[in-house]
């Protein structure tokens, strides 16, 4: 509830939801490349903003919140290694590169951030799990080595997923971030 307004249940902010979800779901069709993770995070952002718009996102905003946390780590390590994805992107897009990037990898994240479901997120340790579950199944179907064309090992993403979640779903950080989830 922001100001005795309860932003969940207006029908403008579900149809906000609705027309991101339909934006998110046809740029994926025309330009997503699944190969990279970053694709299937738009794609849960599509997922929870259809789920913001039917009232149901509380179900699924620490899913995406793991998701997106671990999209920044693995964008933030392939920085710190110059994985060439990113150096060609820099190349390409020049001084766009930097808000292009940030857009892309952490503004999904702020955005739900910014208006978080208005009832508690449901089971968040299982949600926090399932995130981590979509991680790994990324990792076990992709060598980020070669999509990313990076010096990185290759098991460092599925090694680096465990004490990532196990510290979410175990930790006091994960009360946290359920807090950062719902705001009433």
């Amino acid at each position: 509830m922001r100001g005795g307004v309860n932003l969940a249940q207006t029908t403008m902010f579900r149809w906000g939801w609705a027309i991101t979800a339909t934006t998110v779901a046809v740029t994926i069709v025309l330009q997503g490349d699944l190969t990279h993770f970053t694709w299937w995070q738009l794609y849960q952002f599509g997922v929870y903003a259809g789920l913001a718009a039917a009232g149901k996102h509380h179900r699924f905003v620490v899913t995406f919140a793991v998701q997106s946390l671990l999209t920044m780590l693995g964008v933030l390590a392939m920085s710190a290694f110059s994985c060439g994805v990113l150096v060609k992107a820099h190349n390409t897009w020049g001084a766009l590169y930097v808000p292009l990037n940030f857009a892309v990898h952490y503004m999904p994240l702020l955005v739900v951030l910014a208006a978080p479901p208005s009832r508690p997120p449901f089971r968040p340790t299982l949600q926090a799990l399932q995130g981590g579950a979509v991680f790994l199944a990324y990792v076990t179907h992709h060598n980020a080595t070669v999509v990313y064309e990076c010096r990185l090992p290759y098991q460092l993403a599925a090694v680096g997923l465990v004490p990532v979640v196990l510290l979410l779903v175990y930790h006091p950080a994960l009360r946290v971030l359920v807090w950062l989830c719902h705001q009433p």
